[in-house]
């Protein structure tokens, strides 16, 4: 009898134990650092992560970089992204620049043009946190890792902060 009881208490404690590790472990983040295909395989499980992301595009003779902030986390159901656009930088390309120099603007006119571009491209600066069912999120990663990024990435998720409002 005394037997049965120890292995029954061992048996419980065991199941407890085991209960607190995994609590343990779902919360813990995992930071990717810079590695944006380590957050991506964290979204079809909707795995508590975090990821500093620096992109680069290239529009019409500007170069723009951003480099943004991204953390996964579950919510209810969902799977919550939060976005924060930290730091965004407008610079010209040489080819626009001596573009500029041939219709006659000055050194300091092609300088002006620059910041106010920057500035322009700084109101995209601040937050977003949206949810998003996790195949959802999964594709829409994969797109930005491709450097597919569009205007209606937000349309199928609840969003709020000021990057959602644009």
């Amino acid at each position: 009898m005394r037997k049965e009881i120890t292995w029954g208490l061992f048996f419980v404690f065991s199941i407890f134990i085991l209960a607190i590790l995994s609590a343990t472990v779902s919360s813990k983040n995992i930071n990717c650092g810079e590695d944006f295909n380590c957050f991506l395989q964290n979204a079809p499980n909707c795995v508590t992560s975090s990821v500093q992301s620096t992109t680069s595009i290239d529009l019409f003779g500007m170069k723009i970089i951003t480099r943004t902030l991204l953390k996964i986390r579950p919510y209810k159901n969902k799977c919550e992204l939060y976005v924060n656009n930290k730091y965004i930088a407008v610079k010209l390309t040489d080819e626009l620049k001596n573009s500029l120099q041939s219709e006659g603007y000055t050194d300091k006119e092609i300088i002006r043009v620059e910041r106010k571009a920057t500035a322009e491209a700084r109101e995209n600066k601040g937050v977003a946190i949206c949810r998003f069912d996790a195949a959802e999120l999964t594709t829409l990663l994969a797109n930005w890792g491709n450097g597919a990024f569009s205007s209606d990435d937000f349309n199928s998720a609840e969003c709020k902060g000021k990057l959602a409002k644009k």
